[in-house]
């Protein structure tokens, strides 16, 4: 399958016809030629420029009453019923950009068919959500798109895909709100300018991350339920009584955001913004559109670089060494093999290689750590070192 490159697809788009509109309607739209004011002056209005409310203003006085735009690009929005809210919202950023989109949904699986069936409606571009490679749309040949330094997936996110639906260009983009916001900002937007006889806003280069190590790292991993965050509050004031600054990871699997919709911070990210970061007297949080499991080493180097030990509450496929917690009421089996334990919290004694330790037993465990860490750990209480 053959990878696309998204500077070279953009070299072949043709941008949309253009329209003669009353200055009135101008605004936000994309200027098809250049306009002058005066013989010998320079322009009032550049071809490819958006048009504002100061362009307008400029070009009425100059005696104008009308000026040719690109047209809206139309764009389709082609999803199952089951990823309607991430194409509604893709539709409406759409619309927001300057170009007319349509949802079309069915029960089953998008019909690339409907597309060529309107030819009075063909659109500039479909967006295929969630479902690219199912039902009808197996059939069309998708090609991974790359974009810049980020590989096919654009910076590990999932991919986004390119093919044709007859002579329309189709992209493929994950139904999962998150990264399809992501891949949004890096194809979308770009292709939307190219249609709108725009510079396009190419996605930037993916910064390297500060050359710093990561510090020593484990992960705690357990069943859902069995008391991981539990052990770990207290866990951590033992830690803190060795001298040790330990940061923390709470890591899940699910591409989910740990920001909520509907608060500010979501609603200002989800409006473009590259990182938002809420303070208050009390804490910074920082959020930032990012694949945090696909590069968790280069994360804790950046953001928890200077810390002592890094314990990581999850990540249970990770390469780091492992801290086990079992109940015995709550399951009989272990996630892990001896070779990836460090330890084991148990109730009950286990048949297995590795060290176990009770769950009361958190002194010892704290000293299993500082073992690891960066810095020479204090004494414990009443021992000579």
């Amino acid at each position: 399958m053959t990878t696309r490159d998204l500077a070279t697809l953009l070299e072949t788009i043709d941008p949309v016809a253009a329209q003669t509109v009353p200055l009135a309607e101008a605004v936000g739209r994309v200027a098809a030629r250049d306009v002058g004011a005066v013989e010998g002056s320079t322009a009032l209005l550049r071809t490819g420029v958006t048009v504002g409310p100061d362009d307008v203003e400029a070009l009425a006085t100059a005696g104008a009453t009308t000026v040719a735009v690109r047209r809206r690009p139309q764009v389709a929005v082609l999803c199952a019923r089951a990823d309607l809210a991430t194409a509604q919202a893709l539709a409406g950023w759409c619309t927001a950009a300057g170009a007319h989109a349509v949802v079309r949904t069915r029960p089953g699986h998008p019909d690339p068919a409907e597309i060529e069936r309107e030819p009075t409606q063909v659109p500039d571009l479909v967006l295929v959500v969630g479902a690219a490679h199912h039902g009808a749309l197996a059939r069309l040949a998708w090609h991974p798109l790359e974009a810049g330094s980020g590989g096919p997936g654009i910076d590990g996110q999932r991919a986004a895909a390119v093919s044709a639906i007859g002579d329309t260009l189709a992209v493929s983009l994950p139904g999962d709100p998150a990264q399809a916001r992501h891949l949004r900002d890096r194809v979308v937007t770009p292709l939307l300018d190219a249609y709108a006889g725009r510079a396009p806003r190419m996605p930037a280069a993916v910064e390297p991350r500060r050359p710093t190590l990561a510090p020593p790292t484990v992960a705690f991993v357990a069943k859902s339920g069995t008391g991981k965050t539990t052990f770990l509050e207290r866990l951590l004031p033992e830690l803190a009584a060795l001298g040790l600054r330990v940061g923390v990871v709470k890591h899940h699997a699910h591409p989910t955001p740990f920001d909520l919709p509907g608060k500010d911070t979501y609603r200002l990210e989800e409006a473009g913004a590259a990182i938002v970061l809420g303070a208050c007297p009390v804490q910074v949080a920082v959020f930032r559109r990012e694949n945090g499991s696909g590069d968790l080493d280069g994360v804790i180097a950046e953001h928890l670089g200077g810390m002592d030990l890094v314990l990581i509450e999850g990540f249970k496929r990770g390469s780091y060494p492992k801290v086990e917690l079992h109940r015995s009421s709550w399951s009989a089996d272990l996630l892990c093999e001896d070779e990836e334990l460090l330890a084991l919290i148990t109730d009950e004694p286990l048949p297995r290689r590795s060290p176990q330790h009770g769950w009361d037993d958190l002194a010892a465990v704290a000293r299993l750590l500082g073992d690891l860490a960066r810095v020479p750990t204090l004494p414990a209480p009443g021992s000579r070192r």
